[in-house]
């Protein structure tokens, strides 16, 4: 802005001075004018002059900062003043403006400040830096003279030339803020160095072993306690002056202290004579006077002079061997696996037992080494000798009136020693003490143990007859009985015979010929006790008959058999396809699995006129299909599934019925009967009309450990129908999951008495899950005739899951939920 005023006021002062000279009193007038005023005589009239008071105002005059405007132009103290101030920028505020940004007036500038006169700030942007300051090591111009980091620097360092390069410095040292080196010279700031010439010595080098101060500690080799002990050598005292150092005695040193050598190994160090290099002698002491860790013997370098020949004893018997070569040692090599003496004169030196001061013996040896042996030498010991019989039979055994003492068998040609006496009869040599005893007519003693035959006990066996008693006589013995004699069967009044096998000696008919037959016994006596398929028959009397053919049906034509005679039936392991009708007094007995399966032909098992006393057990009635007729209950139905009784006593044990069908009665029908059972089940019967399980009237049925479960009656009483005088007990026995269309999904009562009890925790009486279709069904259904009874004791009627539906009771009109083991009696109207 200062050069545009400066020009602006060039133009005014020349047109000012054309004014004046044309006309210089201002009147444009000739030359007739009056002459101009100028007060202040500064040669400027009123007219261009503006303040014609002041002769230093006028067009010509220099501006000042005066706040005048000197020069006449219009403006006061502009760019130009000729007293004008330079101002510098203070931009980091250290006092000192920056040197290179000088601005000139007569005022601060009011804007870029702060602004000061003072300049000379070579960097405005950085306080520590302005003339004056100290100088750092920093990389900045701190003092403004144009050097950076010069060694005047307050925080500059001492720096030492290294001249051997190994990082520490000499005696020649500068002030530096970095590294003065330059060209190959290497500075450091570690001083310290005594020899600068030597890269191996420093104070940080090792102190050695080579008699210099290598640390520059001023004490060298074994003065410095920080010498290095790898370059030590190993000094060992050497107390007896022999040259040789005591090892467990042994320094480690630079140089040799006093009284130590460089050569160890002295096992002696209190003995001249005994060192390495020493010839080791023999003595007494066994001393190692060589120091090679061996004395006397064991020192193959031992002086030979006095050494002994020593042999070695390997049977310890006190004697060296004859046969082995000497060890020459200095005292005896005896060790606890190897003995040596002195002597050689064992002839055996294998055995202790031989050895010139053993006695002889009879063994076949030369024991005292005298070259002679047993018979051959008088002294050999008569206690080891043999006493020999003669033997004239040669059968090993002698006799005790001719003897001969001697080792070996004196026998000849002709003649026969033993070493044994005992012969009852030399002259035959089948009779001995080791011969067998055996039967024979003589009543010979062969084995000369004074007895013979059945008096010997050790008498041969296989000569022996084995006698079995008879007890039943049916040919065959007992062979647990079994006797054997040389002489006949034994004397007593049992019947005896000599064939055995007989595996039931009370029974006649039980032996190895008898006829297998279906009753649990081993008739034939072959371990066996039943044929699968086998029908017997065994009448009161006794008499046995095979009934299997009468019992072969089919599947698709089950047979129709009639008992009608007292007797027991045996049915063995089999699926019987018939249809059997009882009309006697009948046991009928199954052994295994025994099935009889009418094939939905007829009811299985009938029982009828004729008939008083009727049992079964371990039967499995099945696929029973009603074939009998009631009066009672009308010609138009077919009756009795399973089983059909009328006017008989039955016991049942372990019978099952299952899946067996009838109008009325699908698994049992009862007229007139009484029954008892003890075990088995009633499933899967179903009935038309009434009774899935059983229907009954006017009978009586006490029912013991068994199970009715899943039966039903599809118009009523899905497991039992108990009519017209009827008595059923249930004991321990559930009666489970039975159902009917009806009324009474488990058991109907009419005119009739049922109980229900329990009596064991493992298998208790419960009447479960029974299920009616009916809205007046229920699981038992009583009380509609006045004669109606059911008792309950400790007899489980179900809870949540385990109710029936649609109720436990239905007595008459009212209805009745109960839980476990309930006490209960229902009678007349009402069960309470």
């Amino acid at each position: 802005m200062s050069a545009p005023r400066v020009v602006l006021s060039f133009v005014l002062c020349c047109s000012s001075l054309a004014i004046g000279c044309g006309d210089k009193d201002g009147d444009s007038g000739g030359a007739g004018d009056a002459d101009p005023v100028d007060a202040d005589g500064d040669g400027y009239s009123v007219d261009e002059d503006c303040d014609d008071t002041d002769p230093d105002i006028n067009p010509f005059a220099d501006e000042r900062c005066d706040g005048v405007d000197n020069d006449c132009d219009g403006y006061i103290d502009e760019a130009g003043a000729v007293d004008e101030t330079e101002w510098y920028p203070d931009l980091d505020g250290d006092g000192y403006g920056d040197r290179d940004g000088a601005v000139e007036g007569c005022d601060e500038p009011e804007t870029g400040g702060p602004w000061l006169t003072q300049g000379g700030d070579c960097d405005d942007g950085e306080e520590r830096v302005h003339p004056g300051r100290d100088e750092y090591c920093d990389g900045y111009d701190n003092d403004c003279d144009d050097l950076i980091d010069e060694s005047d620097a307050v925080d500059a360092e001492p720096w030492f030339q290294d001249k051997d390069g190994d990082g520490f410095g000499g005696d020649t040292s500068t002030l530096a803020c970095d590294d003065p080196a330059l060209g190959d010279e290497v500075w450091t700031q570690v001083d310290g160095d005594c020899d600068d010439t030597d890269d191996a010595v420093s104070p940080g080098a090792d102190e050695v072993c080579n008699g210099a101060d290598d640390d520059c500690d001023g004490l060298v080799d074994d003065e410095d306690d920080d010498v290095l002990p790898l370059g030590f050598s190993e000094w060992f005292a050497d107390g007896d002056g022999d040259g040789f150092g005591d090892d467990l005695e042994a320094v480690d040193a630079c140089d040799a202290p006093e009284g130590f050598v460089d050569v160890g190994g002295d096992c002696d160090d209190g003995r001249a004579d005994v060192h390495p290099g020493a010839t080791e002698q023999c003595d007494d002491e066994n001393t190692d006077e060589d120091c090679n860790g061996l004395a006397d013997n064991a020192d193959p370098d031992a002086s030979d002079d006095a050494k002994t020949d020593w042999y070695v004893d390997n049977d310890r018997d006190g004697y060296g061997s004859a046969d082995a070569e000497p060890v020459r040692v200095c005292d005896d090599p005896t060790t606890s696996s190897r003995t040596y003496r002195v002597s050689a004169d064992d002839c055996n030196d294998g055995n202790p037992n031989i050895h010139p001061g053993a006695t002889e013996r009879c063994d076949g040896a030369d024991n005292d080494c005298d070259d002679l042996i047993d018979d051959a030498d008088t002294d050999t010991d008569e206690t080891t000798m043999v006493t020999w019989y003669l033997d004239e039979d040669g059968d090993g055994f002698g006799v005790e009136d001719e003897t001969a003492l001697q080792c070996d068998d004196p026998s000849t040609d002709d003649e026969s020693w033993a070493r044994q006496a005992r012969d009852c009869d030399d002259g035959d040599a089948a009779i001995n003490p080791t011969a067998a005893e055996v039967c024979d007519d003589a009543d010979v003693d062969e084995n000369c143990n004074g007895t013979a035959d059945d008096d010997d006990s050790t008498t041969s066996s296989s000569s022996k007859t084995t006698w079995y008693r008879d007890q039943d006589e049916d040919g065959y013995g007992d062979r647990s009985t079994g006797q054997s004699t040389c002489e006949g069967a034994p004397d007593d009044d049992s019947a005896w015979v000599t064939t055995e096998r007989d595996c039931n000696d009370d029974d006649a008919a039980v032996n190895p010929d008898a006829e297998e037959i279906c009753d649990d016994i081993d008739n034939d006596c072959n371990g066996g006790t039943r044929s699968d398929g086998l029908v017997t028959w065994v009448d009161r009397s006794g008499h046995v008959s095979d009934l299997t053919a009468s019992f072969t049906g089919t599947s698709s034509s089950p047979v129709s058999v009639l008992l009608d005679e007292p007797g027991v039936a045996h049915l063995c392991n089999a699926r019987f396809y018939t249809m059997l009708e009882i009309s006697a007094d009948v046991d009928l007995v199954g052994h295994g699995s025994v099935i009889l399966d009418a094939s939905y032909d007829g009811t299985v098992v009938s029982i009828v006129d004729g008939a008083e006393d009727v049992s079964l057990r371990d039967i499995d009635i099945r696929n029973g299909n009603g074939s009998r007729t009631d009066t009672w209950i009308g010609s138009d139905y077919d009756n009795a599934g399973g089983l059909y009784c009328s006017g008989a006593s039955v016991e049942l044990a372990s019978v099952d019925f299952a899946d067996n069908q009838a109008d009325y009665g699908g698994g049992l029908l009862l007229e007139g009967c009484a029954l008892r059972s003890t075990g088995g089940s009633i499933t899967g019967g179903y009935a038309s009309e009434h009774g899935g399980a059983v229907f009954m009237r006017d009978s009586s049925w006490t029912m013991e450990d068994g199970n009715v479960n899943g039966n039903t009656g599809y118009r009523g009483a899905g497991a039992f129908d108990v009519r017209a005088g009827s008595f059923l007990s249930l004991v321990d026995t559930p009666v489970t999951d039975n159902d009917t269309s009806g009324v009474a999904a488990a058991i109907n009562i009419d005119a009739s008495e049922v109980e229900c009890e329990g009596t064991s925790t493992s298998s208790p009486a419960r009447i479960w899950r029974n299920e009616s279709d009916s809205a007046s069904g229920a699981a038992i259904r009583g009380g509609v005739s006045g004669s109606d009874v059911f008792t309950a004791s400790r007899c489980d009627l179900g809870e949540t899951s385990n109710d029936n539906a649609p109720t436990d009771i239905r007595w008459g009109d009212s209805v009745y939920t109960f839980g476990d083991d309930v006490s209960i009696s229902c009678e007349g109207d009402l069960c309470e």
